[in-house]
């Protein structure tokens, strides 16, 4: 039995996550999620954190697939993914696209001040997130979102998704941000 497998079940982090993209590539989100959370779990067991978040952050993101996503939990997971990131020194360059995506998550679950209140921690916990894109993007939208002017965040939305290049999930992500208002 390799290290990162379960003794249990003979799970391997490496087929969950396999499994979990072909599952994703057929439409079946949920399934993947839980494919993703469980090789999340058994990688961070096996102290592989880079590993770790990289499955929690697919998880995160296929959890913003769901037809109903539970912006609050996927938030969640992407903050986790996010400090977890920040532990690693090559992978904590990503954290700051980690935390962003959980502000997002938690401006399309209509959480303002929330969103506000964890900006300050994220900043806290790494530096380089105010002035990275990512921070830039989440806080311009944060704010024009707080002032309540639909057609500024919508801008604002749209602009961060023409200069970051943002993939499918992260722009039907954002665009929930301005379906809020």
């Amino acid at each position: 039995m390799g290290a990162a497998e379960s003794v249990i079940t003979g799970d391997r982090p490496g087929s969950l996550v396999e499994e979990a993209k072909r599952n994703l590539s057929m439409g079946f989100h949920e399934a993947a999620v839980g494919k993703f959370r469980r090789a999340y779990e058994l990688t961070k067991e096996n102290g592989a954190l880079a590993a770790a978040a990289s499955c929690l952050r697919a998880a995160a993101e296929a959890g913003v697939l769901l037809p109903v996503p539970d912006y609050d939990l996927v938030a969640k997971g992407f903050e986790e993914a996010g400090h977890l990131m920040l532990k690693n020194d090559i992978t904590a360059f990503g954290a700051a696209s980690s935390f962003a995506n959980s502000l997002f998550c938690l401006l399309a679950a209509g959480r303002a001040s929330t969103s506000i209140d964890k900006f300050e921690e994220f900043k806290k916990a790494d530096a380089r997130f105010f002035d990275s894109i990512d921070g830039v993007g989440a806080r311009v939208i944060i704010e024009a979102f707080r002032n309540g002017n639909r057609n500024q965040t919508r801008d604002r939305v749209e602009g961060f998704k023409d200069v970051a290049s943002v993939p499918g999930w992260r722009a039907s992500l954002l665009d929930k941000i301005v379906d809020r208002l």
